[in-house]
């Protein structure tokens, strides 16, 4: 499957993080309320991989129908 974020934004994400700057706004801001980084990231890492588990369970119901 072709992703139209293939290149610019897939690809470029490790090496350039986020394009918009909200999200790192809200990195900065989690981080002066006394959270570290290294938790902020797991927080997100574990919403990303829940949102996969979730996706992928709807594709397995609906192969189903």
């Amino acid at each position: 499957m072709i992703h139209p974020d293939d290149h610019h934004l897939l690809h470029d994400w490790p090496i350039y993080g986020p394009k918009r700057p909200e999200i790192a706004d809200l990195v900065q801001a989690l981080a002066e309320k006394g959270l570290r980084v290294e938790t902020i990231e797991d927080q997100i890492e574990a919403f990303l991989r829940e949102k996969l588990r979730e996706l992928e369970r709807q594709e397995t119901s609906n192969r189903g129908l």
